[in-house]
């Protein structure tokens, strides 16, 4: 099995409908997992089918790459290390969400039995590798991720990542909390990446 991304610990392989939506049901399920994300839990498989299909590329927002972050079978990682249907288990999913006025978000959610073991700041650092190569999208300079006040932990992972704050802090939309207070982090594009890809390479430097 060839995945688009390997860490220590972690696979990333793009997410879809067809090989992950009964794990996405289920991290959508537990309200815990969505203690910083203003949204609320979704209960129906329908309902679910149709919010993941809005959140991956469509043709209302077609610049979005998400990722399923996998547990790898390393002694690194509690078992189990495969899902019901034998393959590598989902332990959540990270990447671009959506345009708005401050650039193209970025985020993540992890199923909260893994929160506090170092995996985002792994998977996100393995994403904006992947990202910033990605020759259809060399025209992104920047990206945003937002973030409550209350959510220390993934500001620190934003720290860690190089992300950038300045103290703007921005109102989400209406959703199962109402309006929230977000803090914008931004993740620039490094400087490097961005000469290899006005070459047409990737970010290693390597003919694409």
């Amino acid at each position: 099995m060839s995945y688009t991304a390997q860490t220590p610990r972690l696979w990333l392989e793009p997410l879809t409908v067809e090989s992950h939506f009964q794990e996405f049901f289920t991290l959508w399920q537990n309200p815990k997992n969505l203690t910083y994300i203003n949204v609320a839990p979704h209960t129906n498989l329908d309902s679910a089918r149709q919010f993941m299909q809005t959140i991956l590329p469509n043709s209302i927002n077609p610049d979005i790459d998400k990722f399923a972050i996998l547990l790898r079978p390393v002694v690194e990682n509690e078992q189990p290390w495969t899902n019901g249907m034998g393959r590598p288990k989902m332990i959540g999913f990270v990447g671009t969400n959506r345009w708005s006025e401050q650039g193209l978000e970025t985020g993540y959610i992890f199923d909260v039995e893994y929160w506090g073991r170092g995996y985002a700041g792994e998977a996100l650092g393995a994403f904006l590798g992947i990202y910033w190569g990605l020759i259809e999208r060399k025209g992104v300079q920047k990206l945003v991720a937002k973030c409550q006040p209350a959510n220390i932990a993934s500001r620190k992972v934003l720290m860690r990542a190089g992300a950038r704050y300045e103290g703007e802090i921005v109102k989400s939309s209406k959703g199962a909390r109402g309006e929230v207070d977000l803090e914008c982090w931004y993740l620039e594009r490094p400087a490097v990446d961005a000469e290899n890809l006005e070459e047409g390479k990737g970010v290693n430097g390597k003919e694409k």
